[in-house]
């Protein structure tokens, strides 16, 4: 059998083509310091390094005219993500402190790709985030079709919970997703105290609509244009933060009002549910390899040792920010910002308070309630 050969242009084409293509990883070497000798001062260098080496990592995919146009870009969605871009990484030089300059250097293998893609990657980030479970509830309506409630919740609910449930998110029991009505849709508290009861970590939310496009008969055979309209979003039941908003539309077609409509809504939940599930790891990646607020809500504590905690909370390795919301009657709520390195072991930072001397009441994953004993 005889073989053509390509064409000179076409080979040239595949050669250049697989010459440009974006390494998956990249092993660099690269230097972070920080003032200071103690393990604060080496944590912020060994920050730093990791830093540099996803700069030298983005460097070897642009030029440097376009890293220099595009820095603000890159400053706040590539090097501010830290380890999110580090698959593995060796501290290969330590000063120790030496000089009051603690010096790092790293040898580290960055990976630029979208790791919100990777299953792999999602479910180590899910799996460091605890494994939320995850309760979806949410109200739908299909315009000029006279359609049981609960039939309409139906196709958006099992679409959502069908992907979801695909990409390994762990779902509450399905019997208890019947529970809201559209006024509570709105109160993102009511949400989280609904998905509380239900020992939901997370609670999505949607409010889903569909409706006719256009009608049109095909060889005597009525044909419907349904258009479906979702908007969802995720919160976290221990603070009712907002963790992520979407939307998504679709459009189907078919010999029928009513089931048209079903599958217009299912494909477009289908379709929702593998947008959010990306937006939510990309909100938990911060979380994980960046920092974390936690809510500390501290009970019977006196003016004095307020300042302590607050003072004390500042010195602390892994604590990046202490933000006070509120002091009154012997109670006081703060924010305070974590390394995603020590967010689930926060409580046990909570117990060595020298201080006054704090007993941990409640813990969930964003939110600890203590008491001064």
């Amino acid at each position: 059998m005889i073989r053509k050969a390509l064409p000179l242009l076409a080979v040239l084409f595949l050669v250049n083509v697989y010459a440009q293509a974006p390494l998956a990883e990249q092993e660099v070497i690269a230097d972070g310091r920080a003032a200071g000798s103690d393990l604060k001062a080496r944590d912020e260098a060994v920050q730093r390094a990791l830093r540099a080496a996803i700069e030298k990592g983005v460097g070897t995919l642009v030029d440097s005219e376009t890293m220099s146009r595009n820095f603000k870009l890159f400053d706040d969605r590539i090097y501010s993500e830290v380890k999110g871009y580090i698959r593995t990484y060796d501290v290969v030089a330590d000063n120790q402190g030496e000089g009051g300059i603690y010096r790092i250097k790293v040898k580290a293998v960055v990976a630029l790709g979208a790791l919100r893609k990777d299953i792999q990657a999602l479910n180590i980030i899910k799996n460091q985030k605890k494994n939320p479970r995850i309760m979806v509830m949410g109200i739908a309506r299909i315009e000029n079709a006279q359609v049981d409630s609960a039939v309409k919740i139906q196709d958006v609910q099992t679409g959502l919970e069908m992907r979801l449930a695909e990409l390994n998110f762990p779902l509450v029991n399905k019997e208890a997703t019947q529970v809201a009505n559209e006024k509570e849709l709105q109160d993102a508290a009511r949400c989280a105290a609904l998905g509380r009861k239900f020992d939901a970590e997370v609670v999505i939310t949607y409010e889903a609509i569909c409706a006719l496009q256009e009608a049109s008969d095909a060889y005597g055979i009525k044909v419907f244009a349904m258009n479906a309209n979702i908007n969802a979003r995720a919160i976290s039941t221990d603070n009712a933060r907002i963790l992520c908003a979407d939307h998504a539309s679709g459009v189907a077609r078919g010999p029928g009002m009513l089931p048209t409509a079903q599958k217009a809504l299912g494909e477009t939940a289908l379709k929702l549910g593998d947008s959010l599930a990306n937006k939510l790891v990309e909100q938990w990646r911060g979380e994980v390899f960046n920092t974390a607020d936690v809510k500390v809500i501290i009970n019977n504590i006196n003016n004095e040792g307020r300042m302590a905690v607050m003072d004390w909370l500042k010195q602390q390795r892994g604590v990046t920010g202490v933000h006070e919301r509120i002091y009154a009657n012997n109670s006081m709520e703060l924010d305070v910002t974590v390394e995603g390195s020590v967010w689930s072991d926060f409580d046990r930072v909570l117990n060595q308070c020298p201080a006054p001397k704090l007993t941990i009441t409640t813990r969930t994953p964003n939110r600890i309630d203590c008491a001064v004993r």
